[in-house]
């Protein structure tokens, strides 16, 4: 079985002036938190910068925040047409949509990375996995799949979303950031 015919790129998501907005937003957010991993019992949550050295800006439907509140409605609409692109291209069960579970701007500056793992756990038993680049203008911060012992790139593109299975047989990675602020959006389905 070839395991990247699962791993879906989509570009020209948004129009461009909905990607540029989108981006303007991340840019001028100013409470990004420290992202966290799992810990080592498998089911907290810590920040260990020696695993996930980014920032963390989640969006949601119950923010004081009306942008905020605008920006989750927006691509919680936009991640639920792509999966459902997703598995009508793949022929694969229907997923319940209700399930997407958060959606976070993520904020890698200089230096931030995300060592090689994958989405689902016993934790947060996710089924598919959703990435979407904000940006393109920064030099490293390449998404790398481990397939087969093979290291596959994803080449950055701004307006660019991937799908692909949450599971154990996806594992990923963010490399450092040499220059640059690389903004993503990120999500999951249950």
């Amino acid at each position: 079985m070839e395991l990247t015919k699962y791993i879906k790129i989509y570009d020209n998501v948004v129009k461009d002036e909905i990607n540029s907005s989108f981006l303007h937003y991340a840019r001028k957010v100013k409470d990004y938190e420290d992202s966290f991993v799992l810990g080592e019992n498998s089911s907290t949550f810590k920040v260990d910068k020696q695993v996930r050295n980014t920032t963390i800006k989640p969006l949601m439907q119950n923010s004081s925040s009306l942008t905020n509140i605008h920006w989750y409605n927006y691509w919680h609409s936009k991640i639920k047409e792509k999966v459902l692109e997703y598995v009508d291209e793949l022929n694969i069960i229907k997923i319940p949509l209700e399930t997407i579970n958060s959606i976070a701007i993520l904020k890698y500056e200089k230096g931030g990375y995300y060592k090689f793992h994958t989405d689902h756990c016993r934790a947060e038993p996710r089924t598919l996995s959703f990435i979407y680049f904000l940006n393109d203008d920064y030099e490293g911060g390449d998404l790398l799949f481990k397939l087969d012992g093979i290291d596959h790139k994803v080449e950055k593109k701004q307006n660019r979303a991937i799908l692909w299975p949450s599971n154990f047989m996806y594992p990923h990675t963010v490399t450092p950031v040499e220059s640059g602020v690389r903004y993503s959006l990120v999500s999951w389905i249950v």
